[in-house]
C-alpha cells in the first residue's frame, strides 16, 4: 500500500454548481475553470498520474483543465458503467473488478466528479482498492471525505466497542437508539437478544437497509421512562436543539437505567460547528450539517441537571491538535486520557 506524511489537497467548488439548470452551469463556467487551472497549477507537478472518477458534466469539466496541465499522465476514467460520452474513448477502470483495482495503485492522484449521494460507495470501492497515500479531490465537504478516503478509520470503531463493552456489562433489555441513519448498530444489538427502538427524524429519506427506523426526532419525542438504555452515537453534535434532545433522552431512560453518548470533544473550549471553524482541517462552509465539539464542561454539567452519574467512559484522539477537528488527522482512533487532549469522547452515564 502506498503511504504519504502529506496532508490532501481539495478543490473547494460547491457541487450544486454542476446540478443546477444549464444557464446556471455556463454563469459560473468561467469561475469554475479558472478555480480548477489555478489549483491545477499549483499542486500538479508534471507526469502526475491521475485519473476521473465520474463521466458526467463535472468530470468533462475536470478532464478539459487537466489536458491544459504539462506532462500529465490521464489514466483512466473510473466509474461502475463505461461512460458513453466523450469520456468513453479514453482507458476506462471498473472499480468494482478485482483485475482492475489493482491498477489504481499505481496513481498519484485521483479527482472525484460525482454526486455527493455517491460518496460513501466510492469510499468503499478505494478501501477494497488498497488506497493510503493517493491524493483524492472532491468537489463538496472535501476535507470531511478526505479523512475517510484517505485514513478510512474513523471512530466508528471505538465508539462501537464501548457500546458492546457497555452492554455485556449492564445487559439492557430494552434500548432507544436515537439518529439511527444508516447504521447496522440496532441490528447488531438485537443480535443480543434486547429489543431495540431505532429513531432518525430523517428516516424515510435514508431507508435503512439493516433495521426499521422509526421516522421521529428526539428533540421533540420522548418515551415515558421506557428504556433501560438510550444510545446516541455520534449523533448528538448535528443536533441543532442538542438540549432539547438531551431532555427527551432523560425522559425516554428508566430511573436505573442508562444514557450512552459520544461525540466530538475538546478538552478545553466547546466550538459551535467545526466545519465553519476557520482554524479546523475540517472547514466546509458548504457543509449540509452543524457538526457541534462539546466542551469537558458541558458534558459534566449533564449530571447535575439530570441526575445523572458518569460510570464508565473512554477518550480516543482523532487529530494531533488540542481537539476534535484540529490539526493533522491520524490514520487510526488513539485511546487517550483527558490530559492528552482527546477529540472524541465515550460516556455512559447512570440516571438515578
Amino acid at each position: 500500500m502506498k503511504t504519504t506524511d502529506k496532508k490532501p489537497l481539495c478543490i473547494d467548488i460547491p457541487y450544486d454548481w454542476f446540478t443546477r439548470i444549464s444557464a446556471d452551469l455556463y454563469k459560473n463556467f468561467t469561475a469554475i475553470t479558472d478555480r480548477i487551472d489555478r489549483f491545477l497549477k499549483e499542486n500538479i507537478k508534471p507526469g502526475a498520474r491521475v485519473a476521473i472518477w465520474g463521466a458526467k458534466g463535472a468530470a468533462t469539466i475536470v478532464y478539459e483543465c487537466l489536458a491544459r496541465v504539462p506532462g500529465v499522465r490521464f489514466e483512466y476514467v473510473i466509474d461502475r458503467e463505461r461512460p458513453t460520452n466523450s469520456l468513453g474513448s479514453l482507458p476506462y477502470l471498473n472499480p468494482a473488478g478485482p483485475a482492475d483495482r489493482g491498477r489504481l495503485a499505481s496513481l498519484d492522484y485521483v479527482f472525484i466528479c460525482s454526486s455527493p449521494r455517491h460518496y460513501k460507495a466510492i469510499t468503499e470501492d478505494l478501501v477494497a482498492a488498497g488506497f493510503g497515500g493517493v491524493r483524492v479531490y472532491l468537489y463538496k465537504d472535501a476535507v470531511t471525505m478526505f479523512t475517510i478516503v484517505n485514513e478510512y478509520f474513523s471512530e466508528r470503531f471505538a465508539e462501537y466497542a464501548f457500546v458492546f463493552n457497555c452492554l455485556a456489562k449492564y445487559y439492557p433489555r430494552r434500548i432507544l437508539d436515537v439518529g439511527t441513519g444508516e447504521s447496522c448498530l440496532p441490528s447488531l444489538m438485537e443480535r443480543g437478544n434486547a429489543k431495540v427502538r431505532a429513531i432518525d427524524c430523517n428516516a424515510e429519506a435514508q431507508n435503512n437497509p439493516a433495521c426499521y427506523v422509526h421516522n421521529e426526532d428526539i428533540q421533540v419525542t420522548s418515551y415515558d421512562h421506557s428504556f433501560d438504555l438510550v444510545t446516541c452515537v455520534s449523533v448528538l453534535e448535528h443536533v441543532q436543539d442538542y438540549k432539547a434532545a438531551l431532555v427527551n433522552m432523560d425522559l425516554s431512560c428508566k430511573p436505573g437505567g442508562h444514557v450512552l453518548i459520544t461525540m466530538p470533544f475538546n478538552r478545553h473550549y466547546s466550538i459551535d460547528d467545526i466545519h465553519r471553524h476557520e482554524q479546523s482541517v475540517l472547514y466546509s462552509p458548504d457543509f449540509n450539517w452543524i457538526t457541534r465539539v462539546f466542551s469537558y464542561d458541558m458534558a459534566m454539567g449533564w449530571p447535575v441537571e439530570f441526575s445523572w452519574d458518569l460510570v464508565e467512559e473512554r477518550y480516543y484522539a482523532l487529530y494531533s491538535g488540542e481537539g476534535f477537528g484540529l490539526g493533522e488527522p491520524y490514520p487510526q482512533p488513539v485511546e487517550a486520557s483527558l490530559d492528552e487532549s482527546p477529540d472524541i469522547a465515550c460516556l455512559l452515564f447512570h440516571k438515578r
